[in-house]
């Protein structure tokens, strides 16, 4: 293998995103060492700096990379990812070399190598989310990247094919029964001379590389062809649904087929699909090279096929790339810069690093910087609470100079009633943390089990109603609605949480002095949003189009656990999102009332010790003088710090 890594423009914008992150993650230990010595952090602070710096590890960037057979998908991805290696790793060659869907990625806790679930699973009724959580169903297979060939050859598996009956092949899902009048499917794969027809040896594949942009959190999903994807809703629904840009692969050579119209039309031009950014990459553009055409009359023809392309898929001509897969691959191998540029590749490079950078960066961006910030509020608001309270103490010790025993006494009976006052403060704290705590579960009450439980049960009497049958669409529709309106509800229940909250605090501010600031609580938007994405994607497919695949019962039911499965995910991530707001917010409230009773424990100390020790009093003022001075510069500090 090469030891030079070809630069390339993904890797470089990736690299420059991984720069940004590194020097955030340096801000926010910066920080939260600060934090630490200054005793500005407590437990909202910590679980603050660990959600942050998950975030930057975390956050994955996934490439979908579909087409049909024949398009040289396999070898655009060798181009775009896998050069260095000098060689063909994704199978790449005449007829299909993909058979079952394949995902690369890196994840330092599982070895390099290849896990493949067989075809089998697919005779039971549980989702390819749950085989994921059962690695004794996969077989494993590992390789070593310093061999390439060896890598190459172990990662060809996803090729593999056998030949079973038709029984067999119904019961995997590959084989579709005739229409209810004898209509014959003409989808159905042909069966050979002894009445078999051949399937896939795998139903799913997970690649574990630690390619320098997988180890930045890219993740590239091959999708076989039309029928592939089809039989497998978790592929169709949930992983294309999780993409952040698509790759619709085309041949320059064949122009837009149309199983290539069938595929695009029924899995990536949908209304759930529309926020999914896709481009038509319309490879094999050599074969348009011909040398009794000037290169003027080459480039003329092939801008007529992109806008043919973009016309026919109904898109923007600036999503449509033209590109040869192959002499890129090769242009890299052999350090060929002129047949690199002619290839097209560099531009879908540059269109498709940018594109995912941006995702990523703006989503990442977005929730450290608020998280940063929440945390140099919450400082600062500490800092002054320690600012007012050691400049209230200087006044008291100051005021108590020269004062006789009675007026001590009148002092001290003052610091007993603000005791007082705290401790009937902290029933009020007590009180308020409970309705928090109440209100949150209250608030997720609407989408509870049982809700989720009533939710599934509706969607699937509405799906194994039969081909478009009376009430089929009208019941999936009925059921997303009532789940529209319950997350609505929860939304409603959050609001009015809140400014109950807000209320009884700046009653306790009034009240007893403190300066509390209820975070605003989590807006649900984009799970609604996740949600309308969802639904839309499933009603693409209650169409006279899949009237083949929903006589079947085992699809109607796979399209519901997947679909169930989905919603579920989206739900348990609000209730995760609530339930942590709630605990940061009982916690907040538990640190405040305990900054303030330490406050007021050491000017209760401090007073004492002045009556007991008058002499003393010029040090103790000192050194207050030197403690306020200190909270000056933690001020300056902290502002310093947020300008980094």
């Amino acid at each position: 293998m090469s030891n030079a890594s070809p630069h390339t423009t993904i890797q470089s914008q990736f690299n420059q995103h991984q720069a940004w992150c590194l020097a955030f993650a340096k801000r926010l230990t910066a920080l939260a060492e600060w934090l630490e010595k200054n005793t500005l952090a407590d437990s909202v602070a910590y679980a603050e700096v660990n959600r942050l710096r998950y975030q930057l590890s975390s956050q994955q960037v996934m490439v979908a990379v579909i087409a049909e057979f024949s398009r040289g998908k396999s070898e655009l991805i060798n181009a775009l990812f896998f050069a260095n290696y000098g060689k063909r790793i994704m199978p790449a060659g005449a007829g299909r070399t993909t058979m079952c869907p394949a995902e690369m990625s890196w994840n330092p806790a599982l070895p390099v190598g290849i896990r493949l679930l067989p075809i089998e699973t697919r005779k039971e009724k549980i989702s390819l989310a749950h085989w994921r959580v059962r690695p004794e169903s996969w077989v494993s297979f590992a390789f070593d990247t310093q061999d390439p060939e060896a890598m190459a050859q172990t990662i060809s598996k996803v090729g593999e094919v056998q030949r079973v009956s038709v029984q067999e092949a119904t019961r995997l899902g590959f084989w579709l029964p005739d229409g209810p009048n004898g209509e014959r499917n003409f989808d159905n794969p042909v069966p050979d001379r002894l009445g078999q027809v051949e399937v896939p040896v795998w139903r799913h594949a997970c690649i574990n590389i630690p390619h320098p942009l997988l180890k930045q959190g890219l993740v590239i999903l091959d999708t076989p062809g039309l029928n592939a994807v089809g039989v497998e809703p978790d592929l169709t629904m949930a992983l294309l649904g999780q993409a952040q840009a698509t790759l619709f692969v085309l041949g320059a050579d064949t122009g837009v087929t149309k199983s290539d119209l069938d595929l695009w039309r029924e899995h990536l031009n949908h209304a759930g699909a529309t926020h999914i950014p896709r481009y038509a990459v319309l490879n094999k553009i050599d074969t348009l090279w011909d040398d009794l055409k000037t290169p003027a009359e080459v480039i003329t023809e092939l801008e007529k096929q992109c806008q043919s392309t973009a016309q026919l898929l109904s898109i923007g001509r600036q999503s449509v790339v033209a590109v040869s897969a192959q002499k890129g691959l090769l242009a890299k191998i052999k350090n060929d810069a002129e047949l690199l540029a002619r290839s097209g590749l560099p531009e879908l490079e540059a269109l498709l690093g940018s594109h995912l950078v941006m995702q990523r960066q703006t989503i990442i961006q977005q929730n450290c910087m608020s998280g940063m910030r929440h945390l140099q509020n919450a400082a600062a608001r500490k800092l002054e609470q320690r600012y007012q309270s050691v400049a209230q103490h200087i006044k008291e010790l100051q005021t108590l100079a020269g004062q006789n025993a009675q007026e001590s006494q009148v002092m001290q009976d003052r610091l007993t009633d603000e005791r007082q006052a705290v401790e009937r403060a902290a029933t009020a704290f007590t009180s308020l943390k409970d309705l928090c705590v109440a209100g949150a579960a209250r608030a997720l009450i609407p989408l509870s089990a049982l809700a989720m439980q009533a939710h599934k049960q509706s969607v699937e009497q509405a799906l194994q109603g039969g081909l478009l049958g009376v009430g089929m669409r009208a019941g999936y529709e009925k059921s997303f609605d009532r789940l529209q309106l319950a997350m609505q509800k929860s939304q409603g229940l959050l609001t009015q949480l809140h400014a109950e909250l807000v209320q009884k605090t700046q009653t306790i501010n009034t009240r007893h002095g403190f300066a509390l600031a209820i975070a605003p609580s989590p807006l649900l938007t984009q799970f609604a949003d996740t949600l309308r994405d969802i639904r839309l994607a499933y009603l693409q497919h209650l169409t006279l189009g899949n009237r083949w695949r929903w006589m079947s019962k085992d699809y109607s039911q796979r399209i519901g656990q997947t679909l169930h499965e989905q919603v579920q995910s989206v739900v348990d991530a609000v209730r995760g999102e609530v339930e942590r707001w709630a605990k940061n917010t009982e916690l907040l409230l538990t640190t405040e009332l305990a900054e303030r009773q330490h406050n007021l424990a050491k000017r209760e100390a401090s007073i004492a010790q002045a009556n007991d020790a008058p002499k003393s009093m010029a040090e103790r003022l000192s050194a207050l003088d030197a403690e306020l001075e200190a909270i000056r510069t933690q001020g300056k500090q902290l502002v310093a710090l947020a300008r980094d």
